[in-house]
């Protein structure tokens, strides 16, 4: 935006002289032709830089740049005076923020011209200042926001975080740590990781902690961590050594609650192996086969029935245990049957052939 200087004097001579030779430098000039109407111009209008003089009719000089340092510190303004005013110009310099003053009729037009310059130069310097000022408040402003934001996040994580120190020590808790271990932040501030853990879990997580400082990459181990209601319970946790941080902190954990999800573990461990008993030692024959009519399992029953191993019977067809070929293609369309449209089993009913040779009648119930 181009430089505007207001020049202010009664003097018709002076204010066309003062215009004319700053209008050459390059600024945009305007003028008013006492205290008054420059005040009012001011009032309504920016300018960088106020030329007054001391004594006008109506309003002089200290008028106006009380009027201009009330609307804007940082314009500058030079003061014109005779010499029967020069105290007054001076206390405008110390007392009221003039930034110069010149007798009137001015002596050396250059000298004027440069004085100009630098207080320009110095509004500049100041606005600058101001702007690069309030670019850092917005910065600071923005900083604290996104760090509220980030602790807003990190309190109310869906996983529990801790901060350990080199010796293990908890240093920061999260909202979602205290409550999955249902412990106030204070009782877990100081004490140990190691001290929630059992004896096995506490030397695993030791040995991953030598080894994530020299691979410095992320440890997870599923691990049981005592809680305030006196119950272990299970967690899968994450560990990760903090690079370029200070001594107290040197590991960041995040862990999450999978105690249901072991239990439903155990659950069908339990359910499976029940099944197995089940099916081992159930008297009736059981098989499982691929679409292709494989046999892929055979009870211990089978023995019994076929007088051969169950294992001799993995990998067998199930059409070779049929004596007639007609059967056996009976057998593969139903099966397709089964395979495609997925109706509801009904039992099927045939001749199979043992080990010794003997032929056995055999009700077969199909399931997917």
């Amino acid at each position: 935006m181009p430089v505007k200087i207001l020049v202010v004097d009664d003097d018709a001579d002076i204010r066309s002289t003062l215009s004319q030779s700053l209008s050459l430098e390059g600024y945009t000039v305007a003028t008013a032709f006492d205290g008054k109407e420059a005040i009012d111009f001011i009032s309504r209008t920016t300018v960088d830089l106020v030329v007054t003089d001391m004594n006008m009719p109506k309003a002089n000089g200290l008028k106006v740049l009380k009027a201009v340092k009330e609307r804007d510190r940082d314009i500058e303004v030079i003061i014109l005076t005779g010499y029967g005013s020069v105290k007054n110009a001076i206390k405008a310099l110390k007392n009221d923020g003039a930034y110069s003053y010149f007798t009137k009729p001015l002596e050396d037009l250059n000298d004027f011209l440069e004085t100009v310059s630098r207080a320009l130069d110095r509004r500049k310097l100041q606005l600058q200042k101001e702007a690069l000022v309030r670019e850092l408040l917005e910065t600071k402003s923005a900083l604290q926001q996104a760090h509220d934001r980030y602790l807003d996040l990190y309190q109310r994580a869906p996983m529990g975080y801790l901060t350990l120190d080199t010796m293990g020590r908890i240093r920061s808790v999260n909202h979602t740590a205290s409550k999955l271990l249902g412990y106030a932040k204070k009782q877990l501030l100081s004490i140990r990781i190691c001290d929630l853990m059992t004896p096995v879990d506490r030397s695993a997580f030791l040995s991953s902690q030598e080894e994530m400082r020299q691979n410095d990459e992320p440890h997870s181990q599923t691990l049981q961590l005592h809680c305030q209601s006196a119950e272990y319970r299970w967690f899968q946790m994450q560990c990760q050594v903090l690079s370029n941080t200070v001594q107290e902190e040197s590991m960041r954990c995040a862990f999450f609650d999978i105690t249901e999800r072991k239990q439903m573990e155990t659950d069908l461990k339990q359910s499976k192996q029940r099944y197995e008993r089940l099916v081992n030692t159930i008297p009736s024959g059981v098989q499982e086969i691929d679409i292709d009519g494989v046999i892929t399992f055979a009870n211990p029953a089978n023995h019994e029935m076929f007088g051969m191993p169950s294992q001799s019977l993995v990998g067998r067809s199930i059409y070779d245990m049929y004596n007639q070929d007609a059967e056996k293609q009976e057998l593969r369309e139903y099966i397709n049957h089964l395979i495609h449209e997925k109706p509801v089993p009904t039992p099927w009913t045939g001749v199979n052939r043992t080990m010794d040779g003997q032929l056995i009648e055999v009700q077969t119930d199909w399931d997917y």
